[in-house]
């Protein structure tokens, strides 16, 4: 394969590099678990666990039981979480949280899609104390605790609800010295080779990969009309 060749395919093989997984809602049956770690410095690591339970499912809403645990070793040090973001490809109408339990009381917010730590494009921040952004280090989930709370998502009638971890759940935790912000791993269908998300998951291109695949595509055809003209002239 020539050099040129070789360029004009570059950008469809960063596609396939860059996919980012994503959940497909489809019915019930259709949990996942996220799973946070961090290691903050050589002695404490920052862990966290989110089971989302899938209740209802409808072509206009769907309903997550979430059980939230802040796995933390309790005692090292003081680490609460204080929010969490999810992205979905979905247009949300409406979202609504309820409490189920009292560790800490959490509330819903989705005029922003920033997120702490320089995330974007996030459409449901679920937060403890004063926002997305923190609080009161006391009022949020603290280690070694778990809460649970509903949390129901509606949205302009589609087939399945389609969460896009683009930024793979990012999660904020707040210490007595500091905040830290970073993404989490779905581990449901998870094997050596990689994850597989549940239900109809599938590999979805980042926006910025579409302009990819349009030049690869270009440059392939005017790569193939050289070639005729070429083979014409011979």
């Amino acid at each position: 394969m020539n050099l040129l060749l070789k360029s004009m395919l570059f950008p469809l093989l960063v596609v396939l590099s860059s996919s980012v997984h994503a959940i497909t809602i489809n019915d019930t049956s259709d949990d996942f678990t996220v799973n946070w770690s961090k290691a903050i410095d050589a002695t404490h690591t920052l862990k966290a666990q989110a089971s989302f339970n899938v209740i209802s499912f409808t072509n206009t809403k769907t309903i997550f039981d979430i059980t939230l645990s802040n796995l933390t070793n309790p005692g090292s040090f003081q680490a609460a979480i204080m929010s969490i973001g999810l992205y979905t490809d979905n247009e949300l109408k409406i979202a609504t949280l309820t409490n189920n339990s009292s560790a800490a009381t959490w509330n819903i917010d989705t005029s922003s899609e920033n997120f702490p730590g320089g995330y974007h494009d996030i459409d449901v921040c679920i937060f403890a104390a004063n926002n997305c952004q923190g609080g009161n280090i006391n009022q949020g989930l603290q280690n070694g605790q778990t809460d649970s709370f509903t949390l129901s998502l509606s949205y302009l009638s589609r087939n399945s609800l389609v969460i896009n971890n683009t930024d793979n759940f990012p999660i904020k935790f707040q210490t007595g010295n500091s905040s830290f912000e970073f993404e989490g791993t779905i581990t449901s269908g998870c094997t050596a080779s990689g994850c597989t998300p549940p239900g109809n998951g599938r590999n979805v291109p980042e926006p910025a990969a579409f302009w990819m695949i349009g030049i690869g595509i270009l440059g392939l055809a005017a790569f193939s009309r050289k070639q005729s003209e070429h083979r014409n002239l011979i």
